[in-house]
């Protein structure tokens, strides 16, 4: 059986822990705040990086998500710091969110590093966010577990069923033809995205989220728990209590140790049984990227032959110009 961590053992402890000016300064701006001692000593800081912002409606309930994630990290005797990140709104950012994913993963590594963080909760799930956090935690190298955004409420029109994206491209089709006016294509507008979370269809966000799920760095089932779905606070809170368990072990070992090259070989062959394999932006760009921050390239060589026989989750049409 695992020993725990010794309270001088935590990273956190170099800016919390001695009895030096510097520390000093450290544990007077915190006490700024209302905390005291008995609030951080002796116990793992869990930072939460949250890319909450108001601009992005996939992460719309990540603020108060947050609140469920400090709640599980209370309970498990941790001390929980939030810190924001870049949101990378795919509906909204142009020209692409792909020429900011690099800068999230920068970013969230980066403040992993340059704060008293023991270990961390990640908080994401439109598009490139997750490879981004992943991408970063595991640049940085210490324990860290992915919270996914999960998907939205299905779309509703006049009661029929609409997805994310691929009804968009289907109705517009029908506008131009003039099959459908103005007033239909209105209707199609306001309920075609009924609620906060990511698409809902096998897209990007959806095909990140389980390949996460599949590396192990998110609760098993937590990638397909719907954003609106009472399950999905409770999910937050059990993966912060996961969390500081894991992360007081003695033993407990940083993302890029543990993410070996069977470890992205059994991500690869998850994506071939749920069929998300030949997703066009998944794992070729994302999921490499994240393969690229913890193991050599030449350990997938065997990934194209593995994807190439999965079958296809839907059918995607090029974007218009």
């Amino acid at each position: 059986m695992s020993r725990r961590k010794l309270p001088e053992e935590l990273r956190s402890y170099r800016w919390l822990g001695k009895n030096d000016l510097r520390s000093f300064g450290h544990r007077s701006r915190l006490r700024q705040f209302g905390y005291d001692g008995a609030d951080w000593t002796g116990k793992p800081v869990i930072g939460i990086i949250n890319t909450w912002s108001d601009i992005n409606a996939c992460h719309g309930h990540l603020r108060a998500r947050a609140e469920d994630v400090k709640r599980g990290v209370y309970q498990a005797g941790g001390f929980p710091i939030e810190l924001p990140a870049m949101s990378l709104a795919e509906p909204f950012v142009k020209p692409s969110t792909m020429l900011y994913r690099n800068f999230l993963a920068m970013e969230c590594e980066e403040l992993l590093r340059s704060h008293p963080i023991d270990g961390a909760v990640l908080m994401g799930g439109c598009d490139k966010t997750t490879p981004g956090l992943i991408m970063g935690a595991i640049s940085m190298g210490i324990p860290a577990i992915y919270v996914p955004a999960g998907p939205m409420l299905r779309g509703n029109w006049r009661g029929n069923v609409l997805g994310s994206g691929s009804d968009a491209w289907k109705y517009w089709d029908e506008k131009r033809a003039g099959r459908i006016g103005d007033e239909e294509w209105n209707e199609i507008e306001g309920g075609i995205s009924r609620s906060f979370g990511t698409c809902m269809v096998m897209g990007t966000a959806a095909t990140m989220m389980a390949i996460t799920e599949a590396l192990g760095l998110s609760l098993p089932g937590a990638s397909s728990i719907p954003a609106p779905d009472a399950n999905h606070p409770r999910m937050c809170a059990a993966a912060s209590r996961a969390a500081r368990r894991r992360y007081c072990r003695a033993r407990s070992r940083a993302l890029r140790q543990r993410r070996a090259a069977a470890d992205f070989a059994q991500a690869t062959r998850h994506q071939a049984r749920r069929g998300l394999a030949r997703q066009r932006r998944g794992p070729r760009e994302n999921f490499l990227a994240q393969c690229g921050e913890a193991v050599e390239a030449r350990r997938h060589q065997n990934r194209q032959t593995v994807s190439s026989s999965a079958p296809c989750a839907m059918a995607r049409s090029a974007m218009p110009q």
